[in-house]
């Protein structure tokens, strides 16, 4: 029973390591506009307001709020995206590392000649396939769930599909 607890627990704190950078954002600006200092009402002077900025004072005062920034959405929110974005990011950014693998793997075998581009492209395709073919999905699960995590602050955003760009 206590082996079970046990790793019951390691998963629940490796998974609120893997969380914990999608909430740092959002407990620092609720904790900073929950609890404003009296020095700094009475030494705040309002900024020159932009017609944007403006039409969102007048809305979040009427009530009605924006969604317009990327860092307010909630917690539930940030784990669907991130559950969602590794579900369709693994593939998505497996399938791009093993062309993106290929193609290196060709480029290194021909190297830059163009006649041995030409003679050597049917054999370094023979070569690089297997090999990407194994690195790929291993980068892509690796990648996948990176992008999904980095980016859960902006949900559903290409970027946690791994639809941007890939290093």
């Amino acid at each position: 029973m206590s082996k079970q607890f046990a790793a019951m627990f390691s998963a629940l704190a490796l998974s609120m390591t893997l969380i914990s950078p999608c909430l740092a954002d959002e407990v620092v600006n609720s904790d900073a506009a929950a609890v404003p200092s009296p020095a700094a009402e009475s030494q705040a002077q309002p900024a020159p307001a932009k017609d944007e900025d403006a039409a969102i004072s007048i809305a979040q005062a009427s009530g009605k709020t924006s969604s317009k920034s990327s860092g307010d959405s909630s917690f539930a929110t940030q784990f669907a995206s991130f559950a969602v974005g590794t579900v369709v990011g693994i593939p998505i950014a497996s399938v791009r590392k093993t062309i993106q693998d290929t193609r290196n793997g060709i480029k290194d075998i021909t190297g830059e000649n163009k006649w041995l581009k030409i003679l050597l492209f049917a054999p370094g395709t023979i070569i690089s396939v297997p090999f990407a073919c194994i690195s790929g999905p291993v980068q892509g699960a690796y990648f996948g769930t990176r992008n999904s995590l980095m980016n859960c602050n902006e949900p559903f955003s290409k970027d946690a599909f791994s639809l941007g760009d890939m290093p």
